[in-house]
This record gives C-alpha cells, sequence and structure tokens, in this order.
C-alpha cells in the first residue's frame, strides 16, 4: 500500500492521473511528408531538400508535427572585377531552427552574379534567396560585385561585401563593401593600389578589413577572400565540400611570383594573375555555393569570374 502524500497539489495531481479524469491528451509525434526542389535521403536519418535556380518548387508539408527543421539560406554570390578587379562578395549565410507546419512555404533563390567584362563597366551582384515560412519572410541577401578598372566607387555591399580594383598601380585605391548583416557575412577587402592587388571579396566565415590596405609588394595578401562556413548537419556531398558563401580573391599582380590565392573553404573563384611565372584568368564560383567570383588579372584575359547561384537547403527527420 502507497504512502499518501500530505501536499494537497500533490494529491490533486495524483487523483487524476489515476483516474483518468481530466488527464492532457497526448499528442503523437508524426514524422514530416514534404516535397520540393530535389529531396534526398542519403541513409544518415534524414531528408534532405535542395532549393536552386535549377532545382526550383515551393516546400510544401502535407503531413507531420513537432518535429524541427534545418534550414540554411544562403544568397546568390557575386560576379568579379575587371582588370586587376576586386573579387566578388558572398552571399549571406542564414541558418534557421522551424517548427514543422503544414502548407505550401514559398521558395525563390538568388541568381549569380555575372563578372565584369570590359573596363568602365560593373560586375553583378548576386540575387537575395527568400523562404517564407509560415508566413514569415526570411531572406538571405546577394553578395555586393566587385569593382573594376575605370568605376569610381568602392566594393558594392550585400550579404558579404565586395573587395575592390587595385587599378590604376599606384593610385588612391577605393575601400571594399560592407555586409548589410554583419550575422551573415563579412566586409570585402581594400585594395593595395601600390601593388595593383584587387581585394577580396568578404565571405560568411571572415573578410576585410574594408579599408584599403598598407604594407608592401612581397607581402600584400589583400587578394586573399574571405572563407566560407559550413554546419556541424549539413553533409560534404552539398556546396563545396559541405561549406557555403566564400569570398572571390582580388586579380592582379599579387606576389612577385605572380601566384594566386589558394582555394579557400566555400568555394569562391580565384583571382586572376598576370606576371612572371605565367598567368591564370579569375575563376567562377564553386557552382552552387552561394560564392564569389574572382577578380580579373591585370593583363590578358582581365575579365572577372562569376558567383554562383543562392540556395535553400533543409533537412528534418525520417
Amino acid at each position: 500500500m502507497g504512502i499518501k502524500s500530505n501536499n494537497p497539489i500533490e494529491s490533486y495531481f495524483d487523483f487524476f492521473s489515476k483516474s483518468g479524469k481530466n488527464a492532457m491528451p497526448v499528442v503523437p509525434v508524426t514524422p514530416v511528408t514534404a516535397t520540393g526542389g530535389t529531396k534526398a535521403t542519403p541513409g544518415d536519418g534524414y531528408v534532405y531538400h535542395l532549393f536552386s535556380p535549377t532545382d526550383p518548387g515551393n516546400f510544401v508539408i502535407t503531413a507531420g508535427n513537432q518535429v524541427s527543421i534545418d534550414c540554411l539560406i544562403v544568397g546568390g554570390g557575386a560576379g568579379g572585377g575587371y582588370d586587376r578587379g576586386g573579387g566578388g562578395g558572398a552571399g549571406a549565410f542564414r541558418p534557421e531552427t522551424l517548427s514543422a507546419a503544414v502548407g505550401t512555404h514559398p521558395v525563390s533563390t538568388g541568381n549569380l552574379g555575372i563578372g565584369d567584362q570590359a573596363a568602365g563597366g560593373s560586375a553583378q551582384s548576386g540575387g537575395a534567396t527568400n523562404f517564407v515560412y509560415n508566413g514569415t519572410p526570411y531572406a538571405a541577401p546577394g553578395g555586393g560585385g566587385g569593382t573594376s578598372d575605370g568605376e569610381s566607387a568602392g566594393g558594392d555591399n550585400g550579404g558579404s561585401g565586395g573587395g575592390t580594383t587595385g587599378s590604376p598601380v599606384g593610385g588612391t585605391p577605393w575601400a571594399g563593401g560592407t555586409a548589410t548583416n554583419s550575422d551573415y557575412g563579412f566586409p570585402g577587402k581594400g585594395a593595395l593600389g601600390s601593388t595593383g592587388t584587387g581585394g577580396g571579396g568578404g565571405g560568411a566565415g571572415g573578410g576585410g578589413p574594408d579599408t584599403p590596405g598598407p604594407g608592401s609588394f612581397p607581402t600584400s595578401t589583400a587578394n586573399i577572400a574571405g572563407p566560407g562556413k559550413t554546419l556541424p548537419w549539413i553533409p560534404t556531398s552539398y556546396g563545396s565540400s559541405g561549406y557555403f558563401c566564400g569570398g572571390g580573391g582580388g586579380g592582379g599582380y599579387q606576389q612577385p611570383t605572380g601566384t594566386a590565392q589558394s582555394p579557400i573553404p566555400g568555394g569562391g573563384g580565384r583571382g586572376g594573375v598576370d606576371g612572371p611565372p605565367g598567368t591564370m584568368n579569375a575563376e567562377d564560383a564553386v557552382a552552387k555555393t552561394g560564392s564569389g567570383g574572382g577578380g580579373g588579372a591585370g593583363g590578358g584575359d582581365r575579365t572577372g569570374g562569376d558567383g554562383a547561384v543562392g540556395i535553400l537547403l533543409i533537412r528534418y527527420s525520417v
């Protein structure tokens, strides 16, 4: 025979729990059933949906409750500038955790920014990715374009800021662009005008300073772009080995050896190089990463690289 509690509150709940009267109903947890984008079930206990301009659709939940949904919203990456151009800024990197809600949730993903192809032109900024979930909008702005020879402005602002041109050599360089929200990106770098080095674009994992960079010719790191980011739940099969939103490298004669930046996490394009021992054209960003394109070289092909489209990646348990 049990011991009866002398606490009136405990006795009250004990009575109703035993009698079953007025007991709170238990709502069973049901798994999410959803469509939209490119859907994958890789066998790790989760379902993934990837949305991009080539993986279109809305996210439609037809069943499911009390389930957390992991999201990564990425803006489109910007293009790199022309002729010692600044690197393109990465799109915003915005993670969210949401609760399952049955309904149609609209998705629009950002287009990539095209690199500048002529003096006096302008590299395109990336497009914004927008996700409206259960009536609440979640936006990830596109990256800011890198500046080009002949432009009279600094790098564009965006999810991460664009780098600025290093042309003309010996001129007064402009500042890099800023990030519209410091939680989702970093500024682009200012150029090192004394060497004709374009500034690298900002990334989700770093960037800046956006002011023109000091330093001597052999030690300039103005061209090095900001790295991207990843999250613990993102498989390496997405993005660039799981990383997104890397800035594009600045273009120009960056070192006496004529070398470009090494590839950085995130998938940003390397800037073009002119000078001994050889040249390298600016690179485009890795596809579907929201990363920026590289700035154009100071000789030969001076065209800036293209950025990468924005994406929305969603995960929930099977």
